[in-house]
């Protein structure tokens, strides 16, 4: 068993195989198997991700809103023609907000053509626009 010893004046702490008999403040650290340390670790790892994820989702889940009353603005403006012309726009651009919306914005980023390939040229400001945020999204939030 090994034994971690916090002396009195002395910050720093030390593992020893000494017996606790003699030191003060003893705290007990178990033995660990180097699969119980691998197998933590992966946790750790794995809560880390879906942290990430976590925070990637909310963002996502705010762009599609954001993505949603742009819309509507701009058909009250008069910068969409028809309210069907937004809805078309809204359904060329639901599988990408759909992958946003899960927190995939890097997978959502390499499907974006072949998502938005059938979309009218009119439209292509709105394309654009996406595209545009999904970038500086991933640029400014992925480690790589």
């Amino acid at each position: 068993m090994r034994y971690r010893y916090n002396l009195p004046n002395d910050p720093n702490s030390y593992v020893s195989d000494i017996a606790p008999e003699i030191a003060i403040n003893v705290v007990e650290i178990p033995d660990v198997s180097p699969e119980q340390i691998a197998k933590a670790q992966k946790e750790i790892a794995k809560a880390d991700v879906l942290s990430k994820y976590e925070f990637h989702t909310n963002n996502g889940i705010q762009a599609y809103n954001d993505f949603r009353a742009d819309l509507v603005v701009d058909l009250y403006t008069g910068l969409i023609a028809t309210e069907l012309d937004a809805i078309l726009i809204g359904n060329h651009l639901i599988d990408v907000y759909g992958w946003i919306q899960k927190g995939d914005w890097k997978s959502a980023l390499h499907n974006f053509n072949d998502l938005t390939e059938s979309m009218p040229i009119e439209f292509d400001a709105y394309k654009g626009k996406v595209l545009q945020i999904i970038t500086d999204y991933v640029a400014n939030n992925y480690e790589n």
